[in-house]
């Protein structure tokens, strides 16, 4: 049992140490072509932090338990909405910007939609899958071009040619040496959490499901809390805002499509209507907030920690087995 609990703890570990390497190497990568925050957080840092959740999700798919990598996402996506952008509400006010409301927020939406409807049958399979990282590859498209219009630089090439000329490109193979460090970690963390997480359920009695959405989550989504911490600490709300918005949408078409495509995901009904609305709520509540002056003040960011917390008690309570 505590093998089981400890080999948890080293793939959490492990996945939050290989996010960070993976986040510092894509803000100096970001640094170096010269992008906004808005633009580094709906990009690099949404996919850099998501990844944890895309290698539990393909190990959970190889190992055939793609219950568990679909508990995650649901979990992970809760987790982002209430206690990411809730912690760095708290550390320090969070701004967003109207444009941000009206124009990258709705694809959250889209994405958990295009989700339900397609497991509205009991499974997406892999005809759902490739369609659903289709759709993510057009809607990273349209949140990259609406979000680089806000930018203002030149060519990336230019960049490039004009820091070698300066003798700096050691300071772009560090990056890419961050990154590749990062990404080892987040597969043998992904392995361990997949299996810790797999061995908690059997014991415990719990479905993959309900391991996914709580104890797996938690650890996928550390990145995530980590960059709220610091982006808040630093008062770069929009690449917290940024990261948890491409994040979102990240996980839901892309991680969930690419699982389904190894594996088809059964999902059962209690999935469908008690997760899901739960989880349009939470997001429905995080943005009325958010419009609410355009600012997430600390006791409102309080409220979100407060209504997940709440969520999590209500699981376990429904789900005795998992006590078991």
């Amino acid at each position: 049992m505590w093998q089981t609990v400890l080999l948890l703890i080293i793939g959490a570990g492990a996945l939050w140490k290989g996010a960070t390497y993976v986040v510092d190497g894509s803000i100096r990568l970001a640094r170096f072509f010269n992008v906004s925050m808005l633009l580094i957080g709906l990009t690099i840092i949404a996919i850099g932090t998501s990844l944890p959740e895309l290698w539990v999700g393909i190990f959970a798919a190889l190992d055939g338990s793609p219950a568990l990598s679909f508990g995650n996402i649901i979990g992970a996506g809760m987790m982002n909405m209430c206690v990411v952008l809730g912690i760095g509400a708290i550390v320090s006010p969070v701004k967003i910007k109207a444009s941000t409301l009206r124009g990258e927020i709705p694809f959250v939406f889209l994405a958990i939609a295009l989700v339900w409807l397609l497991a509205l049958d009991g499974v997406v399979d892999r005809f759902d899958g490739i369609l659903l990282v289709i759709s993510y590859c057009a809607l990273f498209t349209i949140i990259y071009i609406q979000a680089r219009k806000e930018d203002a630089h030149g060519s990336i090439w230019q960049r490039v040619g004009t820091m070698v000329k300066k003798g700096k490109e050691g300071y772009l193979f560090r990056s890419i040496m961050l990154i590749t460090g990062g990404i080892v970690l987040l597969i043998v963390g992904g392995k361990f959490a997949v299996s810790g997480g797999s061995a908690l359920a059997e014991s415990w009695g719990g479905a993959p499901l309900i391991i996914g959405i709580t104890l797996v989550s938690v650890g996928t989504v550390l990145p995530e809390i980590i960059t709220a911490v610091v982006s808040s600490r630093e008062h770069v709300e929009n690449l917290n805002v940024g990261s948890v918005i491409g994040g979102m949408v990240f996980n839901f078409l892309f991680v969930i499509g690419i699982v389904s495509i190894i594996r088809e995901i059964s999902v059962s009904q209690t999935l469908l209507w008690r997760e899901f609305p739960v989880l349009i709520a939470i997001v429905l509540l995080a943005v009325s907030l958010l419009r609410s002056g355009a600012t997430l003040r600390r006791w409102e960011g309080a409220v979100l920690i407060g209504v997940y917390v709440l969520y999590i008690v209500y699981l376990l309570i429904a789900t005795p087995s998992i006590f078991v």
